[in-house]
């Protein structure tokens, strides 16, 4: 038997969960010392670019950035970062987006 208190649920669809709206690209993807991180802005947007490790360690992060709409790109060096697998995370007007990307400088 189950007790549940003052839990609510609310309707939520497929599609509204991992919603890549930005189409993010990241590549090479294992990457060695630099990659590139491909997105799309919908509308004109201040976007900010994380790496973080699986702890939730933010290894690092790019300054707050302006995108006109349409397609971007920006480079990530990844020097003196250990190989591993980490999170990129593009937040972009208070919403977040992620994409694995693995670090194998073999």
């Amino acid at each position: 038997m189950f007790y549940f208190a003052n839990i609510f649920f609310n309707k939520t669809g497929l599609s509204d969960i991992g919603a890549n709206k930005l189409n993010i690209q990241v590549f090479p993807n294992s990457a060695k010392t630099q990659c590139k991180v491909l997105f799309t802005c919908e509308t004109y947007s201040d976007i900010i670019i994380s790496l973080v490790d699986i702890s939730g360690k933010i290894v690092c992060i790019t300054e707050r950035q302006k995108f006109q709409s349409g397609k971007h790109s920006v480079d990530i060096n990844l020097e003196g970062i250990p190989d591993g697998v980490y999170i990129i995370k593009v937040l972009n007007n208070e919403q977040s987006f992620h994409q694995k990307l693995v670090i194998s400088k073999r």
